[in-house]
């Protein structure tokens, strides 16, 4: 399974307070792309957005916390539901479109027929490589699937009109029957079973993008898929409030910085600390960072 992140930007002033929502599979290498944007855009007299003026008013002085780890299918709901927790972000659209909120008004088909009549692209990977020098203009996203995703998306093959056989017109497998297969080959993740589909060892009734095909018609992640059962993030059951206080202190972290830095590696000691306890803990006792230490707000 393929994962990346939600994270929230904050002045490292001030870090309990989240300004912006983004996705990004590197958050640590997207913050600094974030800073460089901003630096750009003022240099290249660029209208700036109400993020970057955020940024600028802080002083480029502004950190990351990763908000949740999730399966990269299903971030732009992740990240709605983010957004839809906080306020006075500095966000320009509700989230799940990418392009940083930029929000693109042609229709699916509308932009379907400029990328025919003005690139010859053939596949998926030809797209990414051929756009990834901002070739398009600014009303069409490099980043489609998420921008149409609910707005008309068929696939691939249909947004580049390349006339091949499409997934639905396929005689594939219930679900129950393929994940009995699948499960077969003792997989672990999404990246073995993509793995398992170009050595063309997946049987050509079983779909090469099941949470794709199934999406509808039975799919409940690629645990119950792959027979892995893994629990998802939202599932999860973390220490009380209690107990994580008294965790945190018995590690010695001396501020909610600190933690966000140190983040990942006191989770390998204890997965049922949670990665954004400020969130989590929200209604269950927490009041500031400044309590888990027995500090005065």
């Amino acid at each position: 399974m393929k994962t990346t992140f939600i994270y929230g930007l904050f002045c490292n002033d001030n870090p309990e307070e989240i300004r912006y929502i983004g996705k990004a599979d590197n958050p640590k290498d997207r913050l600094i792309r974030h800073i460089r944007e901003v630096k750009r855009n003022i240099k290249i007299n660029k209208k700036l957005t109400h993020k970057e003026n955020w940024i600028i008013k802080n002083n480029f002085n502004i950190g990351y916390s990763i908000l949740e780890e999730c399966d990269n299918n299903v971030w732009q709901d992740k990240e709605k539901y983010w957004i839809s927790q906080h306020e006075n972000l500095t966000n320009t659209s509700n989230g799940g479109i990418g392009g940083a909120g930029i929000i693109y008004t042609l229709t699916y088909e509308e932009t379907k027929k400029w990328v025919k009549k003005n690139l010859n692209i053939k596949s998926k990977s030809d797209w990414y490589e051929k756009t990834k020098n901002n070739i398009l203009p600014d009303n069409i996203s490099r980043n489609p699937v998420e921008v149409y995703k609910n707005r008309g998306w068929v696939s691939w093959i249909d947004f580049l009109q390349t006339n091949n056989t499409y997934d639905n017109n396929v005689n594939y497998l219930s679900y129950d029957n393929s994940k009995l297969i699948v499960r077969g080959y003792n997989l672990n993740n999404i990246i073995d079973y993509k793995s398992q589909v170009k050595k063309g060892c997946i049987p050509d009734n079983i779909p090469n993008r099941p949470e794709r095909y199934y999406k509808n018609r039975g799919w409940l992640g690629w645990g119950d898929f792959l027979g892995t059962n893994r629990v998802a993030n939202q599932n999860k059951e973390f220490m009380t409030y209690d107990e994580f206080k008294e965790t945190i202190n018995s590690l010695n972290i001396k501020s909610g910085y600190e933690f966000n830095e140190k983040r990942k590696d006191i989770r390998k000691i204890n997965e049922k600390i949670p990665s954004n306890p400020n969130i989590y803990y929200k209604n269950k006792g927490w009041t500031s960072w400044d309590s888990i230490f027995n500090r005065r707000s």
